[in-house]
């Protein structure tokens, strides 16, 4: 099934921290005024390190990716969810009717050389749940899938890419706290198109190091498969003017 007039965008943890989060909202209404059709893919990577660590859990990750044993993927969980739901609050008082969509997502334990706990690889995207809900305004979908009764902690610039493809999207928006690949370490100009080969190079030079890897590769694999790909530092300007 394809949706080519959707749009996904993928809001870092930092974009809905207590203070950005208001702002966040206004830009999300911003755009529902424009009768856009959006997904909203959100992680919360911030606010799942200050749980963990105020819970005595030291945070781990590898290659940027969370490693998720069963304690962390119940921090995961509940922290997901709550910020999710606090964007919601904040579109509900800027009179946005939305859908905070769990369970769309199922997915299996990713295949790596690593162990990486309960992190998951999305199999299959609920399409015509997505669908639905969009006819009513934007769809908040959190980082987890299931596989029947096990949950899984899936990487939300993994699964913002996966749900764009899945979706032939016409865009996907990587909005966070950076403006895009930078091209070196100066961090004075970033890339203009993304490719794997060079996006590879990069990694392999830690040009492009941490939750940057895969920012990177997802921002690549949806270019790969004809969905447009554009990045916002949604810290110094507004996501909603590239929608």
């Amino acid at each position: 099934m394809h949706f080519p007039d959707v749009t996904v965008v993928k809001l870092s943890g930092k974009l809905l921290s207590n203070e950005q989060l208001p702002k966040t909202a206004e830009q999300i209404a911003c755009v529902h005024q424009k009768n856009r059709r959006v997904v909203y893919v959100h992680g919360a990577g911030k606010q799942i390190d200050a749980e963990l660590l105020r819970l005595g859990i030291k945070p781990k990750t590898h290659d940027g990716i969370r490693v998720t044993d069963e304690a962390t993927l119940d921090v995961v969980q509940n922290t997901v969810r709550r910020v999710g739901f606090r964007l919601g609050d904040f579109l509900e008082q800027q009179g946005i009717q939305h859908t905070y969509l769990d369970g769309v997502l199922s997915a299996k334990k990713m295949e790596s050389d690593y162990d990486y706990g309960f992190v998951g690889t999305i199999t299959n995207v609920n399409h015509a749940a997505i669908h639905a809900f969009l006819q009513k305004g934007p769809v908040i979908l959190p980082c987890l899938a299931y596989d029947g009764s096990q949950t899984y902690n899936v990487n939300a610039d993994h699964a913002a890419a996966q749900i764009a493809v899945a979706l032939d999207a016409q865009k996907l928006v990587m909005a966070s706290d950076v403006p895009g690949i930078y091209t070196d370490a100066t961090r004075k100009r970033v890339l203009q198109t993304v490719n794997k080969t060079q996006v590879q190079q990069l990694i392999d030079t830690q040009i492009i190091s941490g939750g940057m890897i895969p920012k990177s590769l997802s921002a690549t694999y949806a270019a790969r498969h004809g969905i447009s790909v554009q990045w916002v530092n949604g810290l110094l300007e507004s996501f909603s003017q590239n929608i």
